[in-house]
């Protein structure tokens, strides 16, 4: 037996490693031979490990000292191990207070054992069973487990050390083997566990209840100056603090102007993410994505106001740029290709109105940037926000973001999956007047991409391999339609439109057609259609429809 001393007492927030002990139990996942070799470093530095049955077997087999843990309870784990990793005795071991000599000494008397300083614990794999198409309810029943999540909540109350994933491992170790323990530390592990059993038994109870009970955890990335106005206060960027992997998120972009980025910024950046990753998969459906495809978009309070795919850099610079300069000022600009100095000038400088001497732009993100591009960028006319993201680079088919979507109501939230229409100009549900498709599609996919991805409703104009209008948050459909002409003006002329629903009246076609537009694409539904469909052809236009049902295109309700 390992008897504790009832007269000491440890500093605030520190463990007691003068006698230190570990309690390991690993999912099946999780015995492997590189687990095994980070468990040895602490039983080659003198701990003491107890671990559950199948993992006491498994480190003995890979030469490590282990005790199974049923020599410490007393008694073998009942009930078809369902309470192998719970019992009086290991919860009492991690939850008791190593500052009060009470606890030390209900130890004593009860177990005669040393509190457990660090606990190991993988738990069941509930959420891969959760996602396997071949799981069953008795399935997930059986990987849910209970004895962890209850140890690790004994262990955070009781500020021990934990592991719960295996990649925190080897960083926990070395800090123990180090003696770096820090109070701050301590309650970061404390607080972190306790989120993370908390999303464990919101996928336990969403199960339970078939998706009726749901569980959100967020982790706050950064603090930000407002919120979307000055008065706000309280303002943060928070990203998802489980299943996280997605490179594209926003807390992954790096930092690199003088300032952050505020609310209304990192909903720009967010919004022209969404837009450029449009136009990459829609290109790619349509098989008009062959590298290299520069891309390029300017959003302005959430909508493009500039977007192109072009054969160069600058190219693609130049028609983002200039699709609509006056809404584009004080927008962000998202490109897939590393800037440089050269080009970094022209972002700036070129292709500007008579009468302007430099453009302004909220900002700037790229894959990369050099560092003599950076220092162009910052300048001395308005700071400006600076984001890198090397994936951008890759973007393509795959780079959608197909997660569910959360819109916050009073009282509650809207939520939807995450399915998306893609235009395919090979879909046979797409109805096309006079037997063809315009042989000059990519005007079409871009006013497509723009329209799908602004708020709704919106009419979106293509010229010349760029974005030349964009009527968007409109009421009515002609509103969308004379708000898109006058933003295009003459640049209409054999344009492509694309409008986001049907048109309820002739008054949109007939704007349309007095400017000149070549091809019309609009969904199918309204009393009108007929109407639509002849006017359309009476004007020699290309008129590309296709069920509501199928492909509307409303967005940002």
């Amino acid at each position: 037996m390992k008897y504790l001393d009832q007269t000491s007492q440890l500093p605030q927030g520190r463990l007691d490693l003068t006698h230190p002990i570990a309690l390991v139990m690993l999912g099946a996942k999780d015995k492997t031979a590189a687990v095994a070799r980070q468990i040895w470093r602490l039983a080659k530095a003198g701990w003491t490990l107890y671990a559950t049955g199948g993992t006491a077997k498994f480190l003995a087999e890979k030469k490590v000292i282990v005790t199974d843990v049923a020599k410490l309870i007393g008694h073998q784990p009942a009930m078809d191990h369902r309470m192998a990793s719970c019992s009086w005795e290991t919860n009492s071991l991690l939850i008791s207070d190593q500052n009060n000599p009470q606890h030390a000494a209900h130890l004593i008397d009860q177990l005669g054992y040393y509190p457990i300083q660090l606990l190991i614990c993988t738990v069941y794999g509930l959420h891969d069973e959760m996602r396997n198409p071949k799981s069953t309810w008795q399935s997930r029943l059986e990987l849910t487990d209970f004895g962890g999540p209850a140890a690790i909540r004994a262990a955070a109350k009781g500020r021990r050390a934990i592991v719960w994933r295996t990649d925190q491992l080897k960083p926990t170790i070395d800090r123990l083997l180090k003696g770096d323990m820090t109070t701050e530390w301590l309650e970061e592990v404390a607080a972190e566990a306790e989120q993370f059993i908390a999303h464990y038994c919101g996928l336990s109870a969403a199960n339970i209840s078939d998706g009726r009970l749901q569980t959100l955890c967020l982790e706050r990335v950064r603090g930000l100056r407002r919120g979307e106005n000055p008065y706000q206060t309280g303002a943060a960027l928070m990203k998802n603090a489980f299943g996280h992997n997605d490179p594209l998120a926003l807390d992954r972009f790096d930092i690199v102007g003088d300032t952050e980025p505020g609310w209304v910024n990192y909903t720009d950046v967010d919004r022209a993410l969404n837009t450029l990753t449009t136009l990459a998969a829609v290109l790619e459906v349509n098989h008009r994505f062959s590298p290299p495809s520069y891309l390029g978009v300017v959003v302005k309070h959430g909508n493009p106001v500039g977007l192109t795919t072009a054969g160069t850099e600058e190219e693609a610079l130049e028609l983002t740029l200039t699709g609509n300069q006056r809404a584009a000022f004080g927008g962000i600009l998202m490109v897939n290709f590393v800037l440089t100095k050269e080009l970094a000038k022209k972002i700036i400088r070129g292709w500007l109105p008579d009468g302007e001497s430099f453009r302004y732009l909220a900002g700037i993100v790229a894959p990369n940037m050099t560092l003599d591009a950076i220092d162009v960028l910052r300048g001395k006319e308005m700071k400006k926000q600076l984001l890198i993201n090397p994936v951008l680079e890759s973007i393509d088919l795959a780079s959608l973001d197909t997660s569910p979507q959360y819109r916050p109501v009073r009282g509650g939230t809207l939520v939807r999956n995450g399915e998306r229409y893609l235009l395919d100009l090979a879909d046979k549900r797409l109805m096309v007047a006079n037997d063809h498709l315009p042989t000059n599609d990519i005007n079409l996919l871009i006013a497509w991409t723009a329209c799908a991805t602004s708020n709704s409703n919106t009419t979106s104009c293509a010229g010349n391999y760029q974005l030349v209008g964009n009527g968007v948050g409109q009421q009515d459909r002609v509103g969308s339609c004379q708000l898109a002409m006058a933003q295009a003006g003459d640049r209409a002329r054999l344009s492509s439109v694309v409008t986001d629903s049907f048109f309820p009246k002739l008054d949109g076609p007939q704007v349309l057609v007095e400017h000149g537009v070549a091809t019309v694409m609009n969904t199918t539904g309204s009393r009108a259609d007929d109407e639509v469909a002849m006017y359309f052809k009476e004007h020699g236009m290309v008129h590309i429809t296709i069920p509501d049902e199928i492909g509307r295109g409303f967005f940002g309700h």
